[in-house]
């Protein structure tokens, strides 16, 4: 008894006794906007362990990524990130070459466009002129890469609690930097529970303006991410409008990105370069009254919409989502990868993306879609993929879809510009999907939607349980409903 009595007298002597009212400054951070406060913010959250710390409405300069590994309290601070792009043109030299590149598998180079490749999804492609970056170069790009202005992450095995109240992220004004699978404003791993409430993130650069992997019990309220661009690296080919919609489609153009593991750049399919959000193996999720807006890039001197999601969620048990608008994004709402199993969304309006307002991708199950709205998508306002199971969409409406004319293919006998859409594939079907009371109507705008709602005619098949409740279309230059059996 005694020893134990001993044993925690020592712990409570070693253990850190800090005052109250812990502020940012307090903790050794400067918080003039201009002083790099990157190591100091570091040692204060390490310090405080977990306790709340105020950032006095201050704003903090950080040159790269703010590390935290422990649990993390923090309310009413302003993060301005202060690193720039590094100039990569030196080690894209290929950009002038019209020779066919290496590309492998070699069956992936699909042909030549006007001496640039036009690549299959999975193609890598290499010219020999392309050096290697290494030394003092390699370290400036990979830290450009993986801009994580604040990174909070625990373990596998010891996740980190984190509460971030009124704080405000500024991603600075490179929209070349950052990596499309590794930078982000603020970037969550291993994280739970997790309170993140009235943050807003903004400013330019490829990655995400919120990331979250591998986080549990999550609660956000609030979030207003926004005005966030991508570029190509210095150095890449820029295209125009013209050139991408007509020689290689807004999904295939080619993009220098760089290959860490070889050690240099190389051509690749283009991807969503950017993301307002993007949450990833993660369970029990809510968001709540927030908004993404204008995620994109600039072609021809103009905002776009291009390649930059609003929300992509892959790999997720439970998800919530309400109250939310997110408009101007290439997809406003992309449920892919690994599928979400369980998922609510409701009071939810997407306006103006560039390809779809609400994607179901790949094995999405149990899920609920209520009162929301896609307006003025650009090719589909709800696209429900072919791994689909038990999902109910209940008084949605697809409005003005097609309007931007983005996808438009002269003279195909159908672009597929669509409402709704149930997607079928070789071998696979969606199963138990309910459209109830849902519109798909196009009345300022009647020439630019071809179908109201469009499926295969195996959708037909009772077994597989599709229905299609008092459906109301408008404006359907084609068929107002085309496969489905309505009821």
């Amino acid at each position: 008894m005694k020893l134990l009595f001993l044993t925690a007298s020592f712990f409570w002597i070693l253990a850190p006794v800090l005052p109250a009212g812990l502020t940012l400054r307090s903790l050794g951070a400067k918080g003039d906007g201009v002083t790099d406060d990157r190591s100091a913010i570091e040692a204060a959250l390490k310090q405080s362990a977990g306790q709340p710390v105020d950032g006095e409405g201050l704003t903090y300069a950080v040159h790269g990524s703010v590390h935290a590994r422990v649990a993390v309290d923090l309310s009413n601070a302003t993060l301005l990130q202060t690193m720039g792009a590094v100039d990569t043109a030196k080690f894209i030299r290929s950009t002038q070459n019209t020779t066919a590149p290496t590309v492998v598998p070699p069956e992936s180079l699909t042909k030549m466009v006007n001496g640039v490749p036009l690549l299959r999804y999975d193609a890598v492609a290499t010219y020999a002129e392309d050096p290697l970056v290494t030394g003092a170069d390699l370290q400036a790009i990979r830290a450009m890469l993986n801009i994580r202005t604040l990174f909070i992450y625990g373990t596998d095995n010891q996740p980190v609690p984190v509460k971030l109240a009124k704080v405000k992220i500024l991603r600075g004004n490179h929209a070349e930097a950052g990596m499309h699978s590794n930078s982000a404003g603020l970037y969550l791993v291993n994280a739970g529970p997790v309170t993140l409430k009235e943050i807003e993130i903004t400013g330019d650069g490829k990655g995400a303006g919120l990331y979250l992997n591998r986080c549990a019990k999550v609660r956000m309220d609030g979030l207003n991410i926004h005005d966030i661009h991508w570029a190509p690296y210095a150095g890449d080919v820029t295209f125009s409008s013209e050139v991408l919609a007509r020689d290689f489609g807004w999904n295939n153009s080619p993009m220098y990105d760089f290959d860490e593991r070889a050690g240099r750049f190389i051509r690749v399919r283009v991807q969503e370069q950017l993301t307002g959000m993007t949450i990833g193996n993660s369970e029990d999720v809510e968001i709540i009254n927030s908004r993404i807006e204008r995620i994109g890039t600039r072609i021809d001197g103009k905002f776009l919409p291009w390649q930059a999601d609003g929300v992509t969620v892959g790999g997720v048990k439970g998800l919530v989502m309400r109250d939310c608008v997110i408009t101007n994004t290439w997809e406003g709402i992309d449920l892919t990868g690994k599928g979400v199993d369980g998922f609510v969304q409701e009071n939810i309006r997407i306006s103006d993306s560039f390809a779809y307002g609400f994607k179901y991708a790949h094995p999405q199950k149990n899920g609920k879609v209520i009162n929301c709205t896609s307006e003025r998508a650009g090719y589909r306002s709800f696209t429900i993929g072919s791994e689909s199971e038990n999902i109910e969409f209940i008084n949605c409406a697809a409005l003005e879809t097609g309007v931007q004319g983005y996808w438009v293919r002269p003279g195909r006998p159908s672009n597929g510009i669509a409402g709704f859409e149930l997607g079928f594939g070789d071998g696979l079907s969606p199963r138990n999907i309910t459209l109830k009371n849902c519109r798909a109507e196009n009345v300022q705008f009647p020439q630019a939607m071809e179908f109201g709602f469009s499926t295969s005619d195996r959708a037909r098949n009772p077994e597989l349980n599709i229905r299609l409740i008092n459906p109301k279309t408008v404006g359907a230059t084609i068929r107002a409903i085309d496969g489905f059996k309505a009821e």
